[in-house]
């Protein structure tokens, strides 16, 4: 009957007991917190720069450094956001938008050397996927690698090497702004993206 009455060590044991099970929980909490944040980071950015781009007034290579900007001041890489933007002429249409040709020969439809067009992108070559010119619908996607702080939520997120990926996604119309592209001709194949 005397080890009844030795409590010694007590107290020990049940903190050990309650605060592994604590610790767990909250490091759960914020794991699955700050997944929420970063997840709204790019919700929030796409939807700026959907804006952005339906009123024609940047580049595209402009608008993904703003994406890419935001992401890294919550830790994603810029190396680990794929940013993709398609344009189409209606809604429902399940065929890109490429930049119009101005000036087309033979075969009609496709850029060949001599065909001029509007380079919507501004990257000096033609290509068969835009970010779209005036009242195109543009639809912008971007998929993002987000490093878990924790490994205990690895298996609840479906996380890979400790990192879980993040898609966002947005379709607008853009504006019937003055198509401000230059007009390129194609001088060589080397002109023609993809």
């Amino acid at each position: 009957m005397r080890w009844r009455k030795c409590e010694r060590g007590a107290v020990s044991t049940e903190f050990g007991m309650v605060m592994v099970p604590t610790l767990l929980l909250l490091m759960g909490s914020i794991e699955l917190s700050y997944f929420g944040y970063v997840k709204s980071v790019i919700s929030g950015s796409i939807r700026d720069v959907a804006r952005s781009t339906a009123t024609g007034q940047y580049t595209q290579n402009e608008l993904d450094t703003i994406v890419r900007g935001r992401l890294s001041s919550v830790g994603v890489k810029p190396a680990d956001v794929i940013i993709s933007t398609s344009a189409y002429q209606t809604f429902d249409s399940t065929v890109s938008k490429p930049e119009p040709l101005t000036q087309d020969s033979e075969p009609f439809g496709q850029p060949n050397v001599g065909d001029c067009y509007y380079d919507l992108n501004k990257n000096g070559v033609w290509n068969s996927d835009t970010s779209g010119g005036p009242e195109d619908i543009l639809h912008y996607s971007v998929s993002a690698k987000h490093k878990l702080l924790f490994g205990i939520t690895d298996s609840i997120m479906g996380a890979e090497n400790g990192a879980v990926t993040i898609k966002a996604t947005t379709t607008i119309k853009n504006e019937p702004y003055n198509n401000n592209s230059p007009e390129l001709c194609i001088d060589n194949a080397g002109q023609i993206g993809s």
